[in-house]
């Protein structure tokens, strides 16, 4: 999968923080102790709850996002990086703690298979794609696959939440412009082998 959490948190920082929120809960106010950025818990294993680099963790009110797997018990934070290649910024908290880890996995997924059924071409060649095709475009389909991930997210709020309707409306309709132009960018016949591009012409799909 090529987009994590953390980049859904650079998005909306809400998503991880706001208790009206129900997203898939990982690990939930979980006792830890804290030191120098590192979380230690013997309550957790990690890797077996598939939490790993990306994923984001809340201590207290506050989202921070995993860079390093230490060992099964143990994770590296940082609070969140303009760019992934960017330093950790150190986090200082208490040496006894207790945090949570969520997730909005399914959705990313499904933003994943809507934008390569959009993009009308198979599983295998979007793989190839998102590999071969160069840095720019990864991070203009990365946006498109967020915008569609966050357009699901408070489309199903919607459906719970009455009474936060008009400002999850809002949000809701935001995203879903922005997939809409977003995908203005992408043209599909420019390469010989069919995969689409990104450029400045307009390409004909539609959304149901």
């Amino acid at each position: 999968m090529y987009l994590k959490d953390r980049d859904l948190l650079v998005y909306e920082p809400s998503l991880f923080i706001d208790t009206m929120i129900t997203p898939q809960i990982l690990v939930k106010d979980t006792p830890c102790s804290f030191s120098n950025n590192n979380i230690y818990t013997q309550a957790v294993d990690f890797s077996a709850r598939n939490i790993g680099i990306g994923s984001v963790v809340t201590l207290g009110l506050v989202p921070l996002e995993i860079i390093e797997v230490v060992d099964d018990h143990r994770i590296r934070l940082s609070f969140l990086r303009s760019r992934i290649e960017d330093d950790p910024i150190e986090v200082r908290y208490d040496l006894d703690t207790k945090f949570s880890v969520i997730t909005y996995e399914p959705q990313i997924a499904l933003a994943h298979e809507e934008l390569r059924c959009l993009l009308q071409i198979k599983s295998e060649d979007f793989d190839n794609l998102m590999i071969s095709t160069d840095t720019e475009n990864i991070i203009k389909f990365k946006r498109i696959i967020a915008y569609i991930a966050l357009e699901k997210i408070f489309q199903n709020l919607l459906l719970s939440q009455t009474e936060r309707y008009k400002t999850l409306y809002e949000k809701c309709l935001y995203y879903q412009q922005q997939v809409l132009k977003a995908l203005d960018i992408i043209h599909t016949t420019n390469r010989s082998d069919g995969l689409p591009v990104m450029s400045g012409s307009t390409a004909q799909l539609t959304r149901t």
